[in-house]
């Protein structure tokens, strides 16, 4: 799973919630991947190379 955050997520209540989620999310077996908002703008290329490599490990893995 891949989620984008903007700047409200830097907020401590918004870092709480997404940690929770985060949470409950790998509890059911997925893998989340978490990006800022600039991050992709800035680097593109970086995050898919990111993605790109958890897609081939989690293929890799039994």
């Amino acid at each position: 799973m891949v989620e984008l955050d903007g700047a409200q997520h830097s907020a401590a209540d918004a870092q709480a919630y997404d940690l929770q989620r985060t949470q409950v999310l790998e509890a059911l077996g997925l893998r989340v991947l978490r990006f800022g908002n600039a991050q992709v703008l800035q680097a593109l290329a970086s995050v898919m190379e990111t993605i790109e490599a958890a897609v081939h490990q989690s293929i890799a893995e039994p």
